[in-house]
């Protein structure tokens, strides 16, 4: 859960790599590190390790304690994964349609959906896929896209109650100056 909500879907999130996994007294936990767009950097700790008094007992423990004091620390707790337990799962088949796209940029079809979101605001996915300008194009490429482009936050995606797929609402969130 802390992969898809946190890091994966988040586009305040660059880039990410799960530096430890460790496992202390029964309880698995990871340490991630994280760098936002912006360029800060922060260490998420997650895992049933995490929970005592939201101290970060693994990064107190470990080898890798003098980085970490270094940065932000942020501790992720079950507490804290719950709420997005079933938006998380919604959004695996958006992320299996982006990553079935990686290493393929697709810019023209790309430029169309841009364009198209810009001019619509909003809308659901099957409505994308009839537009005429889209239409001529693949569907699973189209909605690789979509789930790019929402990934890297230029469109968001309802996926509160419902898996990805032709009714899923889309809202454009770029804000234009």
């Amino acid at each position: 859960m802390h992969w898809i909500h946190y890091l994966e879907t988040n586009p305040e999130v660059k880039t990410f790599d799960f530096t430890s996994e460790c496992d202390w007294d029964g309880d698995h936990l990871w340490v991630v590190d994280v760098i936002l767009s912006n360029g800060t950097r922060i260490n998420h700790q997650v895992g049933r390790g995490a929970e005592e008094n939201g101290e970060l007992i693994a990064l107190q423990k470990g080898s890798w304690k003098d980085q970490a004091s270094r940065l932000e620390n942020r501790v992720f707790t079950d507490d804290d994964l719950q709420p997005f337990v079933k938006s998380s799962l919604h959004w695996l088949k958006a992320i299996g349609f982006a990553a079935a796209l990686r290493n393929y940029e697709y810019p023209h079809q790309a430029l169309i959906l841009l364009e198209y979101f810009k001019q619509y605001k909003n809308g659901n996915l099957g409505q994308i896929l009839k537009d005429l300008n889209v239409c001529e194009h693949e569907p699973a490429v189209i909605l690789g896209l979509v789930a790019r482009l929402a990934i890297k936050g230029h469109i968001q995606l309802d996926l509160a109650d419902g898996s990805f797929g032709y009714r899923t609402r889309w809202i454009w969130s770029v804000k234009e100056y």
